[in-house]
C-alpha cells in the first residue's frame, strides 16, 4: 500500500514539473517570452550551480583543517542522523 502510495506521489511531483516547464518545451514557437523564460531557468541553474561548488569547495577545506576528533564526532553525527532517518521512512 505505502509503495504504491509513494509511486503515486512521486507521479504527481512530476507532473507538476512537467506543467511548469510545458511552456519551455515549445521552443519551436521562439517567441519571446519562451526565450526569456529560457534564459530565466539557465541563469537560476548556473547561480544554484556556482554556490554548490562554492559551498563544496568550503566544505573540504574545513574537513581538511579538522582534528580527529572533532571529524570523528561529525562522522559520529552523521552516522545517527542517517539512522534515524532509516528508522523513519519505512
Amino acid at each position: 500500500m505505502r509503495s504504491i502510495l509513494v509511486k503515486r506521489l512521486g507521479t504527481e511531483v512530476l507532473e507538476v514539473l512537467n506543467n511548469i516547464f510545458a511552456p519551455l518545451q515549445n521552443l519551436g514557437t521562439s517567441s519571446l517570452t519562451t526565450v526569456l523564460a529560457v534564459i530565466g531557468v539557465t541563469l537560476i541553474i548556473l547561480v544554484a550551480v556556482g554556490y554548490a561548488v562554492y559551498g563544496l569547495i568550503r566544505l573540504g577545506k574545513l574537513l581538511f583543517s579538522m582534528r580527529v576528533k572533532e571529524f570523528s564526532l561529525i562522522m559520529l553525527g552523521l552516522g545517527i542522523v542517517f539512522l534515524v532517518v532509516a528508522i523513519i521512512m519505512p
